[in-house]
């Protein structure tokens, strides 16, 4: 058996539009998971903490994150230990997802042919990094930092919208105990 083993050829997507429609839809679902965040959030402290509100659409990313969990613990009354569980693991996960989202966001789109001593190893059209992995401009394709296809950047999208999806239902359910109270009064 041959110890030179040779690596599948890695398909990138058939055109560039494949590519920019799933960097822009991938985009949008992140937008929407930083929306719900806000949404919770405002639906928690935002009618008596106005400032709270504000200051929270303006703060970085880690900030609005401690933010929505000092909001549940103080609201404590207003989401279920059990919802509070769900916002927390979806923002642990979307927090995870954070890395690609910048490469997402920043990458270029380009074709790329790359081959190893004559074999074709990548082909096709990607989203990748001008830059190597200690944060040169990367001389080769092979140096580059990422390379992702359509298919990679849909499948992260899925799981931006599935933990969105989570925090979403907590928002609603909150929302709606808040009508019934205000209906009962």
């Amino acid at each position: 058996m041959s110890q030179n083993v040779v690596p599948p050829t890695r398909e990138g997507s058939p055109t560039a539009h494949e590519v920019y429609l799933s960097v822009g839809i991938a985009l949008s679902w992140w937008e929407a998971s930083e929306d719900i965040l806000e949404m919770l959030f405002t639906q928690l402290c935002g009618a008596k903490e106005p400032v709270a509100a504000e200051t929270f659409r303006v703060a970085p990313r880690q900030s609005r994150a401690m933010m929505i969990k000092s909001a549940l613990r103080h609201h404590a009354s207003r989401a279920t230990p059990e919802e509070t569980s769900i916002v927390t693991d979806a923002m642990k996960k979307i927090d995870k997802l954070a890395p690609t989202r910048n490469e997402i966001a920043h990458g270029h789109v380009s074709e790329i042919n790359e081959t190893i001593d004559g074999l074709i190893v990548k082909r096709g059209n990607f989203l990748s990094s001008t830059l190597d992995p200690l944060g040169h401009i990367a001389s080769r394709e092979a140096n580059k930092r990422y390379a992702h296809t359509a298919a990679e950047i849909d499948e992260w999208r899925d799981k931006v919208r599935h933990e969105r999806g989570r925090i979403m239902d907590v928002w609603m359910a909150i929302m709606m105990r808040d009508q019934a109270a205000r209906n009962q009064a």
